[in-house]
């Protein structure tokens, strides 16, 4: 299944931006690895050729937009719980403060 950048994008024109654009960066090994540890049947994109496709073109979409957007690539290979708290942290960064009572 292939989609043409150019008309996701189009979809997408109209959209407010995001605050903040998360990108956790897997490689295919790390994430064939986790599929595994899983279990379960496979699915559509778990092949090692599509997963290296989807890889690149994510990593090229990051390029492009890291210039305009606000893009922070986290680094999917660490442990679930490090990839959570990095994720948390950078989300705080942009959430507005709350006053406590």
């Amino acid at each position: 299944m292939r989609m043409p950048l150019g008309w996701v994008e189009a979809l997408n024109v109209a959209a407010r931006p995001a605050d903040l654009t998360l990108y956790v960066a897997v490689d295919p090994r790390t994430a064939a690895r986790r599929r595994q540890g899983r279990g379960g049947t496979a699915e559509l994109f778990d092949a090692v050729e599509v997963q290296r496709a989807v890889a690149r073109a994510y990593a090229r979409v990051v390029r492009k937009h890291a210039r305009t957007q606000r893009v922070v690539r986290v680094d999917g290979r660490a442990s679930p719980d490090e990839v959570a708290r990095e994720i948390l942290s950078r989300v705080r960064t942009v959430l507005p403060r709350r006053r406590r009572k």
